[in-house]
């Protein structure tokens, strides 16, 4: 069911300095950033980029810092108070089709991810309980809890290459009213918003002097996201092995 996304992330992990931030954002975003902004201690504990381009309704992203790189898709909200992206693997895709060069301007990394933040809009917290007696195959039975969230962390792969799967399923909850000078708007009620939000954070595992090199890059991404798309249609808990 949860066919839009809050964002979508992709991750670095780089053994040094990341490159020179506009070759870094024009490898990734192939455009030139619309704002760049860089916090430096005290006001970080490092050295932190960010730069940020607008098109249409969604913003690209990109962070970096000394041994990390991460570049975040993001729909930005309109007439709801959460933005979502429509169709995030097409997205995702888009992205991913500039690995190779991203890969030849960041060199060799030690370990990637692909976070997947998706979202669907539901009209109750009954609603939002509903999915969660589902992903847990109706064996609990919860009814107008405010507040859930379910983690896990499962890990899959071969001697080829092990990933980390870590979900989570929560719920959220807004409340809005249209202010006019300062006070509430003459006839405008509380407006209500139910979420449920279901993140999937696929990365590889840590291992010891493992390096991966740019022409590696390709290959690697391709099998984090087709473990992430296969999660994005996991209906039961018990369903995944």
């Amino acid at each position: 069911m949860f066919d839009k996304a809050r964002s979508i992330q992709i991750a670095w992990f780089l053994p040094f300095e990341p490159p020179a931030p506009a070759e870094l954002f024009d490898a990734i975003t192939g455009q030139e950033p619309d704002a760049f902004q860089k916090v430096s201690p005290p006001n970080a504990p490092f050295p932190i980029i960010t730069q940020v381009v607008n098109r249409g309704n969604v913003q690209h992203r990109v962070q970096s810092h000394i041994g990390r790189v991460d570049y975040f898709i993001e729909a930005i909200a309109t007439e709801q108070p959460v933005g979502m992206l429509d169709a995030p693997l097409v997205h995702l895709a888009q992205a991913l089709s500039r690995i190779a060069l991203i890969g030849e301007t960041l060199g060799e990394v030690t370990r990637v991810a692909i976070i997947l933040n998706l979202c669907e809009k539901v009209g109750s917290f009954q609603e939002s309980a509903a999915i969660f007696n589902k992903l847990f195959s109706n064996h609990i039975t919860l009814t107008d809890d405010r507040d859930l969230m379910f983690q896990t962390s499962r890990r899959t792969g071969d001697s080829t290459g092990y990933f980390n799967r870590l979900l989570r399923w929560s719920t959220e909850y807004f409340s809005f009213q249209q202010i006019v000078n300062g006070v509430p708007a003459a006839g405008m009620s509380l407006v209500e918003s139910y979420y449920v939000n279901y993140m999937i954070d696929v990365n590889t595992v840590p291992a010891e002097n493992v390096i991966f090199q740019p022409s590696e890059h390709s290959e690697l991404f391709a099998r984090v996201a087709a473990i992430a798309d296969g999660l994005t249609s996991l209906g039961r808990i018990e369903d995944l092995q």
